[in-house]
């Protein structure tokens, strides 16, 4: 799995993130993505990341 994480503002809660896993493999894209929300639930859901911008592919 790799994984990128831009801060787009510096301001500490506007994020880009690119994640490459092969768990991604044969999903469709809306698929991927949720996943990604899921394990960033917390975050998003106390404000901390107000913004994400989400690319994933598989394998």
């Amino acid at each position: 799995t790799e994984l990128d994480v831009r801060d787009r503002t510096g301001g500490g809660d506007h994020f880009q993130v690119a994640v490459t896993s092969p768990r991604f493999a044969g999903l469709p894209l809306v698929e991927q993505h949720q996943l990604v929300y899921a394990a960033l639930a917390g975050p998003l859901a106390d404000g901390t990341i107000h913004e994400l911008r989400i690319s994933t592919k598989g394998p």
